[in-house]
């Protein structure tokens, strides 16, 4: 299995909310609606920002607790 270099990203939606995704690379805007597009269908909102985030940040403010469950963006 390749070891590729993971990133976080904070998707930030329409109502306010935002999760952490990791990828290994940043998703566009359409990209990352479309990457969540079943949670954007569950939650009625779109993604309207992806910001960096490092390993600090998406541990710290973020229930990462199933990361190993994380879907990965490619």
């Amino acid at each position: 299995m390749e070891n590729k270099n993971i990133n976080y990203y904070e998707a930030e939606f329409s109502d306010g909310y935002s999760i952490c995704i990791k990828g290994e690379r940043k998703p566009t805007i359409t990209e990352a609606n479309e990457f969540l597009k079943v949670d954007c269908m569950n939650m009625k909102t779109t993604v309207i920002n992806v910001l960096d985030i490092d390993n600090n940040e998406a541990h710290n403010f973020f229930d990462m607790s199933n990361e190993d469950k994380f879907p990965v963006f490619q």
